[in-house]
């Protein structure tokens, strides 16, 4: 039906379409993952110059065509614009966003996933935080809201219920002393590996932010992380490969 709707989200990305205009890549709490028409948005002084740019939260108006939306105006939220001028943190940030179309779907209630991008973009704009925790904090959380989480909390076989114990990579799966001794690619994980994981695909996203951690318990964290979305994410992501020139 063609008519006029309201949606609260956050631009994903953003294109440029002929002399003036731009198609946006939106992720709503309404409509999931979206693609609207900005026309005239590349005019210096159109108004939706500003609500065009990636990383732009806000309520858009849009119009619902037959085939295809078009933006009328946008009540902004949070522009980010602080990110713009760290290359690092905005390329943090291109990275998630690209993640985050990575999993959203047309139809799907955003919500989750645009708070956790909405704080998730803050945490970058804090130095007290290391930017690699929040790469990892973001993968681990997003990787659950879309259910592809690894089994952290009981045995994959016995089902008992573990604070530490041995990992499997091979199955992203934790298990207890006795049912490892038949499954692949086992390491042991620390009690306090094993709480922050579990505590990353728990916590209110409030608190979510709020801890830093001891650099052997971080990289034992972050291995796990990188290991599960290597078996599950097989897309190579551009900004990715950019971070990893300009970090390393």
């Amino acid at each position: 039906m063609e008519g006029t709707i309201e949606a609260d989200g956050v631009v994903l990305s953003s294109m440029p379409v002929g002399e003036y205009d731009r198609r946006l890549l939106l992720l709503t709490k309404e409509r999931g993952k979206i693609s609207a028409f900005a026309r005239g948005a590349r005019k210096p002084g159109n108004p939706l110059l500003a609500a065009s740019r990636p990383c732009t939260f806000g309520t858009y108006r849009l119009y619902e065509g037959r085939s295809s939306y078009t933006v009328q105006g946008m009540t902004p939220v949070r522009y980010f614009e602080e990110l713009a001028q760290d290359i690092v943190g905005m390329t943090y940030a291109s990275y998630f966003l690209e993640l985050a179309d990575y999993y959203a779907r047309e139809g799907v209630d955003g919500t989750d996933m645009i708070n956790l991008l909405f704080l998730t973009l803050k945490a970058l704009l804090k130095e007290q935080i290391d930017n690699e925790l929040i790469r990892t904090i973001y993968e681990l959380r997003l990787m659950g809201i879309n259910g592809e989480a690894p089994q952290l909390f009981v045995c994959g076989t016995c089902g008992k219920e573990l604070t530490a114990g041995h990992y499997s990579r091979i199955k992203s799966s934790m298990y207890c002393p006795d049912c490892s001794l038949t499954q692949p690619g086992i390491s042991q994980l620390s009690e306090g590996v094993v709480y922050t994981l579990q505590y990353i695909l728990t916590a209110p996203l409030s608190k979510l932010f709020a801890f830093s951690l001891a650099e052997p318990v971080f990289l034992q964290v972050k291995k796990v992380v990188q290991q599960h979305l290597n078996r599950y994410i097989e897309k190579e992501f551009h900004s990715l490969a950019v971070l990893d020139a300009i970090t390393t």
